[in-house]
């Protein structure tokens, strides 16, 4: 197994819990994370890119699962019946910088029992680019830490996200340009990175400097208190596999205003507001719409706590064992 720290550990913390007979190859800097949860870890010997690849397809060859679950988007070619969940949906993005990836994965798709997408949207791509079984499973939502609630802030828009030429952070900037003065936002953006300089000026030049706080990185207690507190989550992002800072959001009553695109319908549902992500005027509009509307904030709060209390790593888990049973079956 490999993929992002997030998705790791919500698949072994469900299997913890559920009992799901799954062995965690992993990095050793992810192995104590693992073996805290109760779950059977096996550290590769260390290394990145090519050379993990090639230990964890030698250690398969070697042991001979039944079936094996690979969380970072391509096939091993292990000789064992292989899951690959497709974590980054650049990999099925026509022209993306993942392009060698990309071919990777098209090339591989015939060697993988089947797929496993986060949203519907990217299910289907992947069904289009490879031709190969994929099915649908949410990434699960992790519950707030428990305590009091933090007040939330009537005039206040948060932005989670990090530099990506997919996110779009500059419509984040120019949309908040267009907000009434006594609007704030707060983003997670380190502000002595590169393109936090780029922003920071621009938003200087738009005259809105002085109504950014830049959060730079954030522990996962304060993050839950940013999400809690904001009256509303600006998302303009281009593409995302899931997107999951705006679900996040969404599951402590935070409404979301979204790109209109595929990923962003199928992973929010009817649960968020839609724009264009290259109509600063029109993402504005809509994040007005959530300050002022007291009734439409209350509607996207409870829709959204709905949508997301479906969203567990359980569930996710089980789509996931299914998919292996079934590729176990047809060795």
């Amino acid at each position: 197994m490999g993929g992002g720290r997030t998705v790791l550990l919500g698949v072994a913390g469900a299997a913890a819990r559920t009992g799901a007979p799954l062995r965690f190859l992993v990095h050793p800097a992810m192995a104590p994370e693992l073996e805290a949860l109760g779950v059977a870890v096996e550290p590769l010997s260390g290394g990145h890119g090519a050379r993990r690849l090639f230990e964890a397809r030698r250690r398969l060859r070697t042991a001979r699962p039944a079936a094996a679950l690979l969380l970072d988007n391509l096939s091993l070619a292990s000789g064992v019946p292989e899951v690959v969940f497709v974590a980054n949906a650049l990999v099925v993005t026509p022209g993306s910088r993942f392009d060698a990836r990309a071919r990777w994965f098209r090339a591989s798709a015939g060697r993988v029992s089947s797929f496993v997408a986060p949203n519907r949207a990217l299910e289907r791509a992947v069904v289009e680019r490879t031709g190969a079984r994929c099915v649908t499973a949410p990434l699960g939502v992790e519950p707030p830490p428990e305590g009091e609630r933090p007040v939330r802030v009537p005039r206040r828009v948060l932005h989670i996200g990090l530099p990506s030429p997919q996110k779009n952070l500059e419509a984040v900037v120019r949309s908040f340009a267009l907000l009434a003065p006594d609007v704030e936002l707060r983003w997670n953006l380190p502000v002595d990175s590169e393109e936090g300089r780029r922003l920071a000026a621009l938003a200087g030049d738009l005259g809105v400097a002085g109504r950014i706080t830049w959060l730079g990185h954030l522990a996962p207690d304060d993050l839950w208190r940013e999400l809690a507190s904001a009256s509303a989550f600006l998302f303009p992002s281009y593409l995302e596999s899931y997107g999951l800072p705006a679900v996040e959001a969404l599951s402590v009553g935070t409404p979301v205003v979204s790109a209109e695109r595929p990923w962003a319908r199928a992973v929010f549902e009817d649960a968020a507001l839609f724009a264009d992500p290259d109509d600063p005027a029109a993402l504005a509009s809509l994040v007005t719409e959530v300050l002022d509307d007291v009734t439409l904030r209350a509607r996207l709060s409870a829709a959204g706590v709905g949508l997301t209390a479906t969203r567990t790593w359980d569930a996710m888990l089980g789509v996931v064992m299914t998919e292996l049973e079934r590729a176990a079956l047809d060795r």
